[in-house]
């Protein structure tokens, strides 16, 4: 019986030896040349305007701008919420989702960014800090 196991471990431990090939699917699809002519530069792939473009931002928002910045004014006075470490330790330990703290904390961001990107005078970057 000993032998029959000793001889099944060391065909498992052979065969994850020599099971090993090396694949480069990446290097076989296209050399340097060909990865170059497909990355787009200098932010080209970029949908949005600039920052300082506020017309672009008219444009890109719309009719929602003011939304945004009615959303963003209501979390100007956001206080924001700490969480501790237990209740990611507690996540990770029990899978308990009782971290509504992240999910207001993310909402209010959101809407601090959006309103600053529909503004833009700067008035939510304190809070979005």
């Amino acid at each position: 019986m000993k032998k029959i196991i000793l001889f099944v471990a060391l065909f498992f431990i052979l065969d994850s030896v020599f099971a090993y090939k090396e694949h480069n699917f990446l290097g076989k699809m296209t050399d340097v040349n060909g990865l170059q002519s497909m990355l787009v530069m200098n932010q080209e792939w970029v949908e949005y305007p600039d920052y300082s473009d506020r017309e672009g931002w008219d444009q890109f928002l719309g009719h929602y701008k003011e939304q945004y910045i009615s959303d963003g004014e209501k979390h100007l006075e956001y206080n924001w919420q700490v969480m501790l470490a237990t209740s990611y330790l507690d996540f990770q330990r029990s899978g308990a989702r009782s971290m509504q703290a992240v999910n207001k904390n993310n909402r209010a961001l959101i809407s601090l960014f959006m309103a600053e990107l529909a503004e833009g005078k700067g008035r939510f970057i304190d809070q979005i800090i």
